[in-house]
């Protein structure tokens, strides 16, 4: 019975695996026997059931001796062929662990070298920023024509300083490997000159506080001022 063919392979790499009709026939003859004892009333079913038990575990070994016949060289293959796989890909997977290694290194690096960039820029941003607003105040306070000028440009560059501050802490967050474009930008060294130029590119905002200041002192008359007379109730 051990040399009972019950599986059978053909076909090479594409092979059709099959029960034999001997295995088929033997399986059917042990089943028929089996089935002939209904119940155990005895001892003659006793032997039947026996013998007929006896039958179908010699027909299981068969079969399990014939399935690992038949699997061994598909299985030896598959062994081969996963060694095979491993002795290709293992120095590929060891470098490619050590460049993902390296890359996420100098990523985490550039990262904080980034935040820290970009805290002091941000810190240079709120400076020029207050320097600017401190200009303006100044500005406002100032006593000749010639100095209102002159710290209105002032803070017009330091806004312009302050911008370009601002633009420094998004650029020192761009992602690693994203691209980027040129962008122009303009700072202001002369507010009478660009005024002269383009007009459209400077805000005039009258100081109604300091014109006001300037009636009472006496000015009746100035261009780009319309100067009446009224009356205040006391």
């Amino acid at each position: 019975m051990s040399e009972l063919a019950v599986i059978v392979a053909s076909g090479g790499t594409d092979a059709f695996i099959s029960l034999t009709e001997a295995g088929k026939t033997a399986r059917e003859k042990a089943l028929e026997s089996a089935r002939e004892v209904e119940a155990i009333t005895g001892q003659i079913s006793r032997a039947t059931a026996s013998e007929a038990r006896d039958t179908i575990r010699a027909l299981r070994s068969a079969a399990e001796a014939c399935r690992k016949a038949v699997k061994k060289p598909y299985w030896d293959a598959g062994v081969l062929i996963d060694s095979t796989h491993e002795e290709f890909d293992a120095p590929l997977e060891v470098e490619e662990k050590r460049l993902t290694d390296a890359m996420d290194a100098f990523d985490t690096a550039e990262r904080k070298k980034a935040a820290e960039a970009a805290r002091l820029a941000q810190e240079e941003a709120s400076r020029l920023e207050q320097e600017k607003q401190k200009a303006l105040q100044d500005a406002r306070k100032a006593d000749t024509e010639e100095k209102r000028t002159e710290l209105q440009q002032q803070a017009v560059q330091l806004g312009e300083q302050a911008q370009t501050a601002k633009a420094a802490v998004v650029n020192q967050y761009r992602p690693v490997g994203s691209s980027s474009r040129p962008v122009w930008r303009g700072t202001v060294t002369d507010a009478k000159a660009l005024y002269a130029a383009r007009p459209d590119l400077v805000d005039l905002v009258p100081s109604q506080g300091r014109i006001n200041a300037a009636i009472a002192g006496g000015m009746r008359e100035c261009a780009g001022l319309t100067i009446v007379e009224g009356s205040k109730i006391r």
